[in-house]
């Protein structure tokens, strides 16, 4: 699928139209009545929407993960694969970290793979709970072959802090804040 992105983060409703294999009038309409998030541009008819908007109405709408992933790459934007069982964490997370970000999360192994899957070449860096129940290394091997310059981000690792450390995973303390977290991937993220 080939989607031309405008701004870093930002798509047109004629690329969200090409890539939903749909007319660009539906994409308004979708707009207009609040399904999709997006705005219109002062003094036109043209309306914008976030490519982390975009994707999330995609996978919603149960849209396959390639068309999301495109969506993703198209906009400039870079995905983050949050491992958490926090029912609100990506929605914080990507809230701390702004419009050129999307967060996709899962709670255990099963949802986080799909979350990855969803995400393709576009994860720019992948964040796991402490708590979470997956097997870290694991995740971070899966991560590094979807996107080899992911940056990996324990949060409250515990006793597996050394260990995560010798596989290449930054580790915070429980206690980091969604805005340290956010920081943290910002500065790490080539």
């Amino acid at each position: 699928m080939a989607v031309s992105g405008t701004t870093a983060g930002i798509l047109t409703t004629g690329d969200l139209a090409r890539a939903l294999m749909v007319a660009p009038r539906t994409v308004v309409k979708w707009i207009d009545s609040g399904r999709l998030p997006g705005w219109r541009l002062p003094g036109s008819l043209d309306r914008r929407v976030l490519a982390r908007d975009a994707a999330r109405f995609a996978a919603e709408a149960g849209m396959p993960p390639e068309v999301i992933r495109g969506l993703l790459l198209a906009g400039g934007a870079r995905g983050v694969l949050l491992a958490s069982p926090l029912a609100d964490g990506a929605a914080r997370l990507g809230d701390a970290l702004g419009p050129a970000w999307h967060v996709s999360s899962g709670a255990d192994a099963f949802e986080a793979g799909a979350a990855l899957a969803s995400l393709g070449r576009a994860v720019a860096a992948a964040v796991a709970w402490g708590g979470c129940g997956l097997h870290l290394p694991e995740l971070g091997d899966r991560v590094r072959r979807a996107g080899p310059d992911a940056l990996l981000v324990a949060v409250g690792a515990g006793d597996l802090a050394v260990e995560l450390a010798a596989a290449g995973w930054l580790t915070l303390p429980a206690d980091a804040g969604w805005g340290r977290i956010a920081n943290t991937i910002r500065e790490g993220v080539r």
